[in-house]
């Protein structure tokens, strides 16, 4: 039995490809198996379906991510200088930015139009179910959720399950 088994494993790793394949990562000069050819993946991609992706903002510098902030919020149309534990805050077009030792800390996004919060989470690339939320007059929020901090979302009106506008932090600068 020990010894089928030996032979077993054997036929699998000789019968495996010849050379290790790390999925996601060909070569330039490589092509797909139906004979198309591939670049590989250097600059950063929206997921379809995303508005803004603050999961790819959130923790990056500023300097690093100032094209795909301007494609995604618009142009910034203000600076605000902060508490100096708070950094500074950018206005734009669709959202807020705020920034501490260059890099994001916070993202605040205006929605297109009003959704309900599970579609707005999805919308902003984060997973759709969250554990607890907490209910207010005004808005909603939770904590410690998809490596995020805290998540506020504004509601429409006041007792409506629909928001408005969605803001995410990854850390609290103060801390």
């Amino acid at each position: 039995m020990v010894c089928i088994l030996c032979l077993w494993g054997w036929l699998l790793v000789a019968c495996g490809p010849p050379e290790p394949v790390l999925p996601g990562v060909i070569a330039q000069d490589q092509t797909t198996q139906e004979g198309l050819k591939v670049r590989p993946r250097t600059a950063y991609e929206k997921p379809p379906g995303v508005y803004v992706d603050v999961g790819y903002l959130c923790g990056r510098g500023l300097d690093a991510v100032r094209e795909v902030l301007a494609e995604q919020l618009g142009d910034v149309v203000e600076t605000v200088e902060l508490d100096p534990r708070d950094g500074r805050e950018l206005g734009l077009q669709r959202g807020r930015v705020r920034v501490k030792d260059g890099r994001i800390y916070q993202v605040r996004v205006t929605l297109d139009g009003p959704l309900r919060r599970s579609t707005a989470l999805q919308a902003l690339g984060l997973p759709p179910t969250v554990r607890k939320w907490n209910a207010f007059t005004r808005e909603f929020n939770t904590r410690h959720h998809a490596g995020f901090d805290r998540i506020r979302m504004g509601r429409l009106e006041p007792g409506s399950e629909e928001v408005s506008w969605v803001e995410v932090r990854k850390t609290d600068p103060r801390r």
